[in-house]
């Protein structure tokens, strides 16, 4: 029986977006080194292959550019905070009762009224026209009053988000934006079928006896290959452990003291009676030495009457 080789498959569904192109620019580079007549490849396979590779590494790059777009009007927002504050504050403060303030607000705002509609500008012109008002707030006559307005902290970091912005948009500028690329749902399944026809043309070729297969190449291919399939799932389940390890962390508080927990209220059972107690009324109390059935003297002689004319009890004497 003839001998094969095998080369191990990959779940490409698993792969996110960068790890499915990674897989597929290093699978593609290591069959590259191959002449394709001696690993029985057809040149058109690779190139179209190539092609749709490259397309991956473009809508990769458009996400990169969909990124840094928010990540620069985020930062624009910023430089444009402390703008508002800085003309604010010098514009209210031309009625600051402080004589110093006032004459500091009034000369400064002298320089900045020519910059009043930079936040209605163009990214890149915002960028130029702050660099422009930053070396007129610093020149020697405006600098004290700087100081007296306490500007110089709001200063420093208007100049560093201004700084920041211009970066961004040199990014902007090497990732062009392009709206003709497909989706990557679209162009993954056609890199994988083209995958899966180069595999199934090296396991033919090694078994087809053409003279100008090199089955050693050939069989060299298929362990680099088996040997990319193997790293990049160890990288993939690696990849996986660290984003477990990382919502682990997020779930996880910190350590706090434990807290006395509170008794619950035992729930009373059915037919129990509630355990409370009212008190009983007390009898009234009977004056000393009355005989039970016996009535007051009701006669109104004798001054022995109780006052406001109630009736006494009745007091028996001892006999001699």
């Amino acid at each position: 029986m003839d001998e094969i080789i095998e080369i191990d498959p990959i779940g490409m569904k698993k792969l996110d977006n960068g790890q499915h192109v990674h897989f597929h620019s290093r699978a593609y580079d290591l069959v590259n080194e191959y002449e394709p007549a001696k690993i029985g490849l057809p040149e058109p396979l690779k190139t179209e292959w190539k092609g749709n590779i490259d397309t991956e590494e473009d809508i990769g790059k458009e996400v990169v550019a969909e990124t840094l777009t928010k990540t620069m009007n985020k930062k624009n927002e910023e430089r444009d905070r402390i703008l508002t504050y800085i003309f604010r504050l010098i514009r209210a403060c031309v009625f600051s009762p402080e004589d110093a303030e006032e004459k500091a607000a009034s000369e400064l705002a002298l320089v900045i009224n020519s910059y009043g509609r930079v936040q209605r500008e163009s990214f890149d012109r915002q960028s130029s026209h702050i660099d422009g008002l930053l070396v007129d707030l610093k020149k020697t006559e405006n600098a004290a009053h700087v100081t007296t307005l306490r500007l110089t902290s709001a200063l420093a970091k208007l100049e560093a988000a201004n700084g920041e912005c211009k970066k961004l948009y040199l990014q902007s500028v090497k990732n062009p934006h392009r709206s003709n690329l497909p989706t990557a749902a679209e162009v993954r399944p056609k890199t994988d079928a083209i995958y899966n026809r180069v595999v199934f043309m090296l396991k033919a070729a090694y078994v087809s006896g053409v003279a100008s297969v090199d089955k050693a190449a050939l069989k060299q291919l298929a362990e680099h290959l088996n040997s990319l399939v193997d790293r990049t799932d160890k990288a993939y389940h690696q990849s996986l452990a660290q984003k477990k390890s990382a919502a682990d962390k997020k779930k996880k508080k910190p350590d706090t003291p434990p807290q006395p927990k509170e008794p619950k209220p035992k729930k009373p059972k059915e037919g129990d009676k509630p355990d409370i107690h009212l008190p009983e009324p007390e009898a009234p109390k009977k004056p000393e030495g009355s005989g039970e059935g016996k009535k007051p003297d009701t006669g109104s002689g004798g001054g022995g009457g109780a006052p406001g004319g109630g009736s006494s009890p009745e007091i028996t004497l001892p006999e001699e």
